[in-house]
């Protein structure tokens, strides 16, 4: 049964796999009259194939639950609103999501075809703990990474250690998950009604025998929640019922909203939800989001109809479920997400949790917050990614899985540090991983250990994946074989590989990287990772999304030997997710993608701004400056991409044509801008850098090549 006012499109099914670890047990909101110019939407290969069915009148809600007043997030005056927007928006309230016809394998580094073409060093790795099947070791992780993410981790470092990137998307996730399960502990639930996951079982109607079902998938204790014996696509139902009801998002300057983290927060201008950016959030950034997903991840598709247990507690109890999801339920649906767009706390550009679980423990239910402040543009790569990494926390990758799953264990003496580290090191994870660094003794994949609240554990090491998805702070959030392994080795999901996206950090790097110091001495085997300048030049971070320099501060207090890279105890470079390792950090006022409109006067002089921007490599110095002094290093320019023939073009200041760019050679950029002095170059990087995650690059392609075509 498809929910009323649903959008779908196609399914597949591909050859069945065991998953490892079976043995166990094992709406969318349409704006009406939205004024203005509307981005054009994606070419088909990069949206789904979207149809709408309107419904007569929006389907019955329960009502938009609100913490108390004292649970003020910032307990201030209130204002008394002169214009209370109070009007009802009728619009759809569901969409369900599954993926596009398949992509072209776009996303591979030049040169290498298949497996890994090269490697390099085959060091031995650290030494692991093998108490593979001690409970109590496991437990013992968790509950550590429980401590480091309530205190983080404690260093003998002053103020000055605050990241330079704290301006970027700070994720909450373990902190507001811990939240529910502590909820739902709270509700004293009979037994059986709680799945391993400490969530609450969704329920089920009995189904037809006419479905083919593997019954051996079924929990016992709840045998009408059953799964094809196939893999078929992660068919996924989104309820905006939050977007449609004045009362659950900010509508007017000074309204009381529940911020679904257990207060209530003040609207600011910045947080009122206007046609526009709900046009934005429900048009591109939440289906561009969720089809990252839907067309890597298979599931065993549920068969039958489920229903949503109710949801309680001051996290997933306050977003607007609608009655029929209650009492009706869904069928051919795999998994439903809530989605909201209120206030949250400063930094958090998303959160997502998990709500219900099916019976064999896959999470079934989930809801994400996207605070409108954030929402700016149609082709955002960074919000975009931000949505997604997010939801993947949504669809499991998350500690108190790892933990129940029983999939986290301990490496020692990794990289001179004193304690234990957490890695996760099933087949498919340590396989991929090999690839990725090009280590063949390889055996494990580090987790994120540092960070504090809502990092610990929930995340792949950032220092060893700065680039991914899902590391603790990522701009760029590439879905690579790293992400798609840690799911594939769930046992819930298969991963179709063919649809990874390269990570160009720490790619081929060796086992050195994994086991020794980014740096020694001044000193460091990557250059094209890590700095050592002071200097205040312009250059590009590796995710070319800004321009920036090389982040390195100096602290109160020597830092620990494990994370000491210069002659100089006291200096480091500024994140704790990478170890204190200095990299090129963009910066704030830096991002190819913002409104030229408002961007600083010095930055104008040699940068071009746009979503289809990106950060390139060079030695130039512009003809007429009012910053710091040449040469520069680094400059944004627009990029088309050709993805078909993995080519591209650059548009530099100064220039009103595109040139060709081809890897590995360099611009001159007085034959195309006048801009810049005799001498002045660019570099063109490898292709994934610039057009892997840059949809309005392709889009910008396309579209003069169709109105070529239609000359």
């Amino acid at each position: 049964m498809r929910q009323q006012g649903a959008l779908a499109y196609g399914t597949r099914r591909p050859p069945t796999r065991a998953p490892f670890g079976a043995e166990k047990g094992s709406q969318r909101t349409w704006g009406r009259g939205v004024r203005g110019t509307s981005p054009p939407l994606p070419s088909r290969a990069l949206r789904p194939s979207l149809f709408l069915r309107l419904p007569p009148s929006p389907p019955p809600s329960l009502p938009c639950p609100s913490p108390s007043p004292d649970s003020l997030a910032h307990p201030v005056s209130i204002p008394t609103p002169a214009h209370p927007h109070a009007h009802t928006i009728r619009r759809t309230q569901a969409f369900i999501l599954t993926p596009p016809p398949t992509l072209p394998p776009a996303h591979v580094l030049a040169g290498v075809t298949g497996p890994l073409a090269r490697t390099r060093s085959t060091a031995g790795t650290a030494s692991m703990s093998r108490d593979r099947s001690s409970t109590h070791r496991r437990r013992s992780v968790a509950a550590r990474l429980m401590r480091l993410a309530a205190a983080g981790l404690v260093m003998a470092v002053g103020a000055a250690a605050v990241w330079v990137q704290a301006a970027g998307h700070h994720c909450v996730h373990d902190r507001l998950q811990a939240r529910v399960l502590q909820s739902v502990a709270q509700q004293h639930r009979p037994p059986g009604s709680v799945s391993a996951l400490g969530l609450p079982y969704v329920s089920a109607d009995p189904i037809s025998s006419a479905h083919t079902v593997d019954w051996a998938l079924a929990d016992s204790t709840s045998p009408s929640v059953a799964h094809s014996a196939d893999w078929g696509t992660l068919r996924i139902l989104v309820s905006t019922a939050d977007l449609t009801d004045p009362d659950c998002y900010c509508s007017y300057v000074g309204q009381l909203v529940n911020n679904h983290a257990g207060a209530l927060d003040i609207c600011k201008g910045e947080d009122i939800l206007t046609d526009a950016k709900r046009h934005i959030l429900v048009t591109y950034l939440l289906p561009l989001a969720l089809q990252l997903h839907a067309e890597r991840l298979e599931v065993r598709q549920v068969q039958g109809t489920w229903k949503v247990t109710g949801m309680e507690g001051d996290v997933c109890g306050t977003f607007k479920v609608p009655e029929e999801h209650v009492t009706v339920g869904f069928s051919n649906i795999d998994f439903v997400l809530y989605v909201a767009s209120v206030p949250s706390d400063p930094g958090v550009m998303a959160w997502a949790v998990m709500c219900q679980a099916f019976p064999d423990d896959r999470p079934a239910v989930g809801v994400v917050n996207i605070p409108t402040a954030y929402i700016q543009s149609a082709y955002d790569q960074i919000m975009v990614r931000t949505v997604a990494h997010e939801v993947a926390h949504a669809l499991g990758f998350d500690l108190t899985a790892f933990d129940a799953l029983e999939l986290i264990h301990e490496v020692n003496n990794l990289r001179e540090r004193d304690y234990e580290v957490p890695v996760l090191n099933t087949p498919t994870v340590v396989a991929k991983a090999r690839e990725q660094y090009g280590c063949t003794t390889l055996t494990f994949l580090e987790l994120e250990d540092t960070g504090g609240s809502g990092f610990a554990g929930s995340h792949l090491k950032g220092r060893n994946a700065k680039d991914e998805l899902m590391a603790p702070a990522s701009d760029a959030g590439y879905y690579t074989n790293l992400t798609m392994a840690v799911f594939h080795d769930f046992g819930f999901y298969q991963a179709d590989f063919t649809k990874a996206e390269v990570m160009p950090w720490a790619y081929l790097a060796s086992c050195d990287f994994i086991t020794k110091k980014c740096m020694e001495n001044n000193i460091t085997q990557w250059p094209e990772m890590f700095c050592n300048t002071t200097e205040r030049r312009y250059r590009c971070p590796s995710d070319r999304l800004k321009i920036g320099t090389c982040s390195i501060a100096t602290y109160d207090n020597p830092l620990p030997t494990y994370f000491r890279y210069f002659t100089k105890t006291s200096v480091g470079g500024r994140s704790s997710f990478l170890d204190y390792c200095p990299v090129i950090v963009g910066s704030s006022d830096g991002a190819c993608n913002q409104d030229p409109s408002t961007a600083s006067p010095s930055l104008k002089e040699f940068n071009v701004f746009s979503d289809a921007s990106r950060c390139l490599d060079g030695a130039f110095t512009p003809k007429h400056s009012t910053g710091p002094p040449g040469p520069y290093n680094g400059l944004c320019a627009n990029v088309k991409c050709d993805r078909a023939h993995h080519t591209y073009s650059v548009q530099v200041y100064g220039s009103s044509g595109y040139v060709a760019c081809t890897p590995g050679q360099s611009i001159e950029l007085a034959t195309t801008s006048d801009a810049f002095v005799e001498g002045s170059y660019i570099m063109c990087p490898l292709y994934v850098e610039v057009c892997q995650a840059n949809i309005k690059g392709v889009i910008d392609f396309e579209g003069d090549a169709a109105d070529t075509a239609a000359v």
